[in-house]
């Protein structure tokens, strides 16, 4: 009897990114949006912003720290899709989005979000 090869899982490491504004202000709903993509399967760690952006729409960062194919992008994406509605603080704006950054700073996917 073969032994199946032993598949290694990988937990791709994120890292959100509000301002700091933000984050006063909101900081219950980033961490509970950060727990709930470690119930995920995500290592997902909050750093808050020293730069202030500001936008027509609530805008949240998501940097990935390690190389991520598409199909991985795409079940972040289905993750954040689940439980970002309610972390992004839209008032009074009723949408917002989500940039993805990948580790050369370059913008791997970006995520309307409506209410």
């Amino acid at each position: 009897m073969r032994n199946a090869p032993i598949q290694r899982l990988f937990l791709l490491r994120l890292v959100f990114e509000p301002s700091a504004a933000d984050y006063r202000r909101f900081g219950p709903r980033y961490e509970s949006l950060a727990t709930c993509l470690r119930d995920a399967g995500w290592d997902a760690t909050i750093v808050v912003s020293r730069e202030e952006r500001r936008s027509a729409v609530a805008e949240l960062v998501v940097r990935v720290l390690d190389p991520a194919d598409d199909a991985t992008l795409d079940a972040l994406i289905a993750t954040l899709a689940t439980n970002v509605s309610e972390a992004l603080p839209r008032l009074p704006q009723p949408r917002g989005r989500v940039v993805i950054y990948g580790l050369d700073r370059q913008v791997l996917r970006i995520v309307e979000v409506t209410s």
